[in-house]
């Protein structure tokens, strides 16, 4: 994850943008799962992305000090697991492109640290799509390993060197 942050760092991403995502994140869950978006489920995932929040911006990056996420219980570790699998039914590629939505909607600027910013139909670009639909399994992939904190670590730190 550090090495993930790093990486976006030279892409010009601020910590600032890390607040952007985990919003985004959340009203994609929100709009994804209605109902079933509860308060519970929203803490339980502020948790997930206070985690990821912790790991991925580098240490070398001046940011102020991110609230402690704490330990996801196991009964939060389950509602992220279920609700992620109602999410996903939605398809992976229409979650990603909503999620994309939902960044570009709190923060119109970020479109520009992207390299589908000058296509025409922008929730239709395939360079969109693909980018949404791997951004949205990588989360699918840390979702399933939340309980393996020794496999999800090397995983993560695999995937920030690429």
């Amino acid at each position: 994850l550090k090495a993930l942050g790093l990486r976006h760092v030279g892409y010009g991403v601020q910590p600032a943008h890390y607040e952007v995502v985990g919003q985004a994140l959340l009203q994609t869950l929100r709009t994804g799962l209605g109902s079933d978006f509860t308060p519970a489920v929203e803490a339980a995932w502020t948790k997930v992305w206070g985690f990821v929040v912790k790991c991925t911006i580098p240490e070398e990056v001046p940011t102020p000090a991110p609230a402690e996420p704490g330990a996801l219980s196991d009964s939060e570790r389950a509602l992220v697991t279920a609700t992620w699998g109602k999410a996903a039914g939605l398809g992976l590629e229409n979650v990603g492109v909503l999620l994309f939505k939902n960044i570009f909607e709190i923060a119109p600027g970020a479109l520009q640290l992207f390299s589908f910013k000058d296509e025409a139909n922008l929730y239709e670009s395939a360079k969109l799509k693909k980018h949404g639909l791997r951004v949205v399994s990588t989360v699918g992939t840390a979702v399933e390993k939340l309980g393996q904190p020794d496999e999800l670590v090397p995983l993560l730190k695999a995937l920030g060197l690429r």
